[in-house]
C-alpha cells in the first residue's frame, strides 16, 4: 500500500463545516491538499487555502486540530491521511482556482462527502461542533 499526506483546514459556520468541489468532481472535500517536497504544513495549508479559497489564513491562530487517515476514494490500496488545522482567516472565502463549489454541510449531507471529510464530520459531531 502506498500513501499521500494531506494538510487541510476546518473552518465551522453555524454548525456546519466547510467543504469544496473541483470542476467535474461529484464529492465535496475538505479545503487543503499535499505539502510540496519540504514544506512545512503549516506554510502548506496556508498556500492551499489562499489559492482555493482566495483568503488568507493568519498564522499565529494556526493549530492542529486532529489527523486521520483512511482508503482513498479512487484507489482502496492508498491511504490518504490528513492533519487538519483551526485558525482565522483574513477576508471571505469564496471558490477561487480549480474550485468550482463551496458548501457549508452538516450531518444531513454527509453522503456528498469524501470518505474522509465524512470521518472529520463524525468527530465534530461527536465533540459537539456540528449537527
Amino acid at each position: 500500500m502506498s500513501g499521500i499526506r494531506k494538510v487541510a483546514w476546518l473552518e465551522v459556520k453555524d454548525r456546519k463545516l466547510l467543504c469544496v468541489r473541483r470542476h467535474g468532481g461529484r464529492q465535496f472535500y475538505l479545503p487543503g491538499g499535499a505539502p510540496e517536497a519540504g514544506e512545512r504544513d503549516v506554510d502548506a495549508i496556508q498556500r492551499q487555502i489562499e489559492a482555493q479559497l482566495a483568503v488568507k489564513l493568519v498564522a499565529s491562530t494556526l493549530i492542529p486540530a486532529g489527523t486521520i487517515s483512511a482508503p482513498s476514494d479512487e484507489d482502496a490500496a492508498v491511504i490518504v491521511t490528513i492533519t487538519a488545522f483551526l485558525g482565522n482567516h483574513e477576508g471571505i472565502p469564496r471558490p477561487h482556482g480549480d474550485i468550482t463549489e463551496m458548501r457549508f454541510i452538516g450531518i444531513a449531507d454527509a453522503a456528498r462527502t469524501s470518505t474522509l471529510t465524512q470521518r472529520f464530520i463524525a468527530s465534530l459531531e461527536i465533540d459537539h461542533v456540528i449537527d
